[in-house]
């Protein structure tokens, strides 16, 4: 079930299909980036695709930011994924599928945040034997994992800076200060839709130091 399936669940009606001159331009897209090419030939999949997953996203129970991120995180995935697509159905359904895995992830992890925070503190009055002392073990970081981390951080610093200017603006922004799209947008006077692909950019230019040094993090 696709998007057939949020439809029955949440409400939202399925994104327009595009016109078949649109179609055209996806597929050879999708076969230039098979082929080798480089991230711009990603562009007109994220033009005609992004809208519809932000109203998506939009129309659950997320936050705007929140339907950003997701719908962010579904076009990069596809990017990723790309060279599996075998053209036996549509990009559109193909995409569909990555989308839907993207929202079931997001709400497995809403739901797991929340049994975490239901879980109740362990009180020392509460261990058998009261006089039984409760020792917690040191939270903080240990020297090596502190010089590990400041190592990791200055190679993530060091790719940021060979960012262009805009893009290295936009993804410190983004990082360092977690700020929203529409707060970077105002921050720098960059148009939203700008900012969203800056971002997107710049994803896929950091995605190796991220996946080597910090486990395929996302921002």
């Amino acid at each position: 079930m696709a998007w057939k399936f949020w439809k029955d669940r949440r409400g939202p009606a399925a994104p327009p299909s595009p016109a078949p001159a649109e179609d055209e331009e996806i597929l050879k897209a999708v076969r230039a980036l098979q082929a080798g090419a480089g991230p711009d030939a990603f562009a007109p999949i994220y033009r005609r695709f992004s809208p519809p997953l932000r109203r998506f996203f939009s129309r659950q129970t997320v936050l705007r930011e929140e339907a950003e991120d997701l719908a962010q995180k579904t076009l990069f995935q596809a990017y990723e994924k790309i060279h599996q697509y075998r053209f036996e159905a549509r990009f559109q359904t193909w995409l569909r599928q990555i989308g839907e895995n993207v929202w079931r992830n997001a709400v497995r992890e809403t739901q797991a945040a929340k049994r975490s925070a239901q879980i109740e503190p362990l009180d020392p009055a509460d261990v058998e034997g009261r006089d039984v002392p409760v020792h917690l073990a040191d939270q903080g970081p240990t020297p090596e994992q502190a010089a590990l981390a400041e190592e990791r951080m200055k190679v993530l610093q060091k790719a940021i800076e060979a960012l262009p200017a805009g893009m290295r603006r936009c993804t410190e922004l983004r990082l360092y200060q977690d700020l929203k799209y529409r707060e970077i947008s105002d921050a720098t006077g960059i148009g939203l839709n700008s900012v969203r692909s800056q971002l997107f950019e710049a994803r896929q230019r950091l995605k190796p130091v991220l996946d080597e040094y910090f486990q395929g993090a996302d921002f």
